[in-house]
């Protein structure tokens, strides 16, 4: 997922935070403000549950009401809305027992935890009518310069299918149609990384390949796979070796 990508998906789960903080001038009657709270957060964690959310709200909800009678015991804080035992206002564990489950959320998205597990990928050959491959200069910090197939990370609860789509129409804009199983590889050839990629062979369905300035690949175009540009990024290479070998499982091999 590229940086962009991942600002977004922060920005769409600090919305309903923003939402929130910003009704607190506007309704004063806190047992109202907390019933909006609930059914903003309640909306929210349906649209979107990921594992662990509620173990976060609540440790939130009761961490914050332990740590603010704290500070007002002692003089820290002093608040005029006092609906929830005389101290603080009602909806205030509400708000930051949300607020926990999108910092955790967040530090999910930038990849701050299991710095050390292997990262679950995937990457798809794109043929178009004519029976060429689609490829694209890699122009990001890993593997600059080499020709790629596009692909990515697969994202939390994201299927194998949706993983793809997403990632060809991010990176290439383009969809794809007739998506088979090919291959699955376990790569550690580079040092700073170690990918369990599984890959695909798609037809183009729709849309013609276009460069996004904001993606790590640039310049696609269709090859013949007889005759591909070089340098290939390894993993590129596994799929072309493996469509024409027909093995589908590479285990820390080198090609």
């Amino acid at each position: 997922m590229s940086l962009k990508n991942k600002i977004e998906k922060i920005i769409l789960n600090i919305i309903p935070i923003l939402l929130m903080i910003g009704l607190i001038p506007i309704i004063w009657n806190d047992y109202i403000l907390t019933l909006v709270y609930i059914v903003i957060i309640s909306v929210s964690l349906y649209l979107k549950r990921e594992k662990g959310d509620m173990i976060i709200f609540l440790f939130g909800f009761f961490a914050m009401i332990l740590s603010e009678m704290v500070f007002i015991s002692t003089g820290v804080e002093v608040f005029v809305r006092d609906t929830l035992f005389g101290l603080m206002p009602l909806w205030l564990p509400f708000l930051w027992g949300y607020g926990f489950v999108v910092i955790n959320r967040g530090i999910n998205i930038l990849g701050f935890k299991n710095k050390k597990r292997p990262e679950a990928c995937v990457g798809v050959m794109v043929f178009n009518k004519e029976g060429k491959i689609l490829l694209g200069k890699r122009c990001g910090r890993h593997a600059p310069g080499e020709y790629s197939m596009p692909g990515g990370r697969i994202e939390y609860m994201e299927s194998f299918k949706d993983s793809i789509e997403r990632e060809v129409l991010e990176e290439a804009g383009i969809k794809i149609k007739d998506l088979k199983f090919l291959n699955v590889a376990n790569i550690n050839r580079y040092e700073y990384r170690h990918d369990v990629s599984v890959h695909f062979t798609a037809l183009l369905d729709s849309g013609e390949p276009k460069t996004d300035s904001r993606e790590r690949i640039k310049d696609w175009g269709w090859y013949d796979i007889n005759n591909l540009p070089e340098p290939l990024f390894y993993p590129s290479k596994l799929v072309v070796e493996s469509y024409k070998s027909g093995k589908n499982y590479y285990d820390q091999e080198k090609i």
